[in-house]
């Protein structure tokens, strides 16, 4: 009886590290695809102490991938600053966006949250982000 418990709680042990752990970093990898391209150009040492103006736990389409309440938008002399909350902000960089790559701002509706901005970059366009 004794052997069958551990065995059990082995295969289940066994089970979380072969499929779940690598479901769930699949996933994170898959969802923040466009930020991980993005931080290739925009990519910053910027800290959340260096933004004039800070907006906390604010919501993003990048690309078709929804951050919702997980996005610090910050506005700077140079350009937009995007940053991810606790936790996720030590596994992935701020990015700071300079304005001359902002071709294109315009207002937009989304039918979860309302009036947005969808800002444009790059010409031609590269991405967009929309910004609640």
């Amino acid at each position: 009886m004794l052997i069958t418990i551990i065995t059990n709680d082995l295969v289940s042990h066994i089970i979380i590290i072969v499929i779940v752990l690598p479901l769930i970093g699949f996933s994170f990898w898959i969802l923040l695809k466009p930020w991980f391209k993005l931080s290739q150009t925009y990519k910053t040492d910027l800290s959340l102490e260096d933004i004039n103006i800070l907006l906390e736990y604010q919501n993003c389409i990048l690309d078709k991938t929804r951050i919702n309440s997980r996005l610090n938008i910050g506005i700077t002399k140079k350009g937009l600053y995007l940053s991810l909350t606790s936790p996720i902000h030590y596994l992935i960089s701020p990015l700071l966006i300079n304005w001359n790559m902002i071709t294109k701002i315009e207002p937009y509706f989304d039918s979860v949250w309302g009036s947005c901005y969808k800002f444009s970059l790059g010409s031609p366009t590269i991405t967009t982000i929309i910004l609640t």
